[in-house]
């Protein structure tokens, strides 16, 4: 009982300790908790994967497993392939199972190439979302949103994000907001047969806050594009 007593007036005495800090100085109290080393991890096996995959609800035709797919495994996987630091070859992997069980079970060739099924700019477009490319944009707008918060606590402290060797969201965003400049100073191009004025176009330096985002968001995912069409033209 006496052990008992004294925990729980550790416990009033430290919270105690806490509160006075915080309201002493509240942005260093913050601070400290950003700067903190995040605990815990997260271990993505392909074998659940697969096994998961293997346990979806049966289909003769395989519409509602890629349906299951799409609308509830991709989802419930997105969450955790954000929040933890899992390398972008642990994606690429991932992707390339649910690739290879997407082409069974829509009854095509083996050797479909990735812009068939995930091209934005191909003239029949399916209803299908890239793991990878979901991860690349989540990592993105998440350094975004960090890089662009009104906190000066945020903005202070920013956030190291761990995609791995091959990839890098600094980099990537970088590379998004160059093109976003050299779109601008190329100015409006003619690319279909629409006219000289037609078609509305937004520009870098006019653009703030989430509007910034959502363009290097979509910069990004134009940039995913490219690479497919250049992976299956070799």
């Amino acid at each position: 009982m006496a052990l008992l007593m004294e925990g729980i007036r550790k416990r009033r005495s430290q919270k105690k300790k806490n509160q006075e800090r915080f309201y002493k100085d509240p942005f260093q109290f913050a601070r400290q908790l950003f700067q903190q080393p995040r605990s815990g991890s997260l271990s993505v096996q392909k074998e659940q994967l697969e096994t998961h995959l293997r346990k979806t609800y049966s289909d003769p035709q395989g519409n509602l497993k890629v349906w299951c797919l799409q609308f509830m495994l991709i989802p419930k996987l997105l969450w955790p392939l954000l929040v933890y630091e899992i390398c972008s070859n642990t994606v690429k992997a991932i992707e390339a199972k649910i690739n290879k069980f997407t082409r069974r079970w829509l009854a095509v060739p083996p050797g479909l190439t990735d812009v068939a099924m995930y091209c934005r700019k191909a003239k029949l477009r399916l209803p299908l979302k890239s793991i990878l490319e979901e991860y690349k944009c989540g990592k993105a707008r998440l350094l975004s949103m960090s890089e662009d918060s009104e906190d000066p606590v945020v903005k202070t402290v920013q956030p190291t994000i761990k995609t791995g060797r091959k990839w890098k969201v600094v980099e990537a965003l970088g590379e998004a907001k160059e093109c976003l400049k050299i779109k601008e100073v190329i100015g409006q191009t003619q690319t279909d047969r629409k006219g000289l004025g037609s078609s509305t176009a937004k520009w870098w330096s006019k653009a703030e806050g989430k509007e910034k985002r959502d363009m290097v968001i979509n910069e990004i995912r134009l940039n995913e594009d490219s690479r497919r069409v250049q992976k299956a033209v070799q």
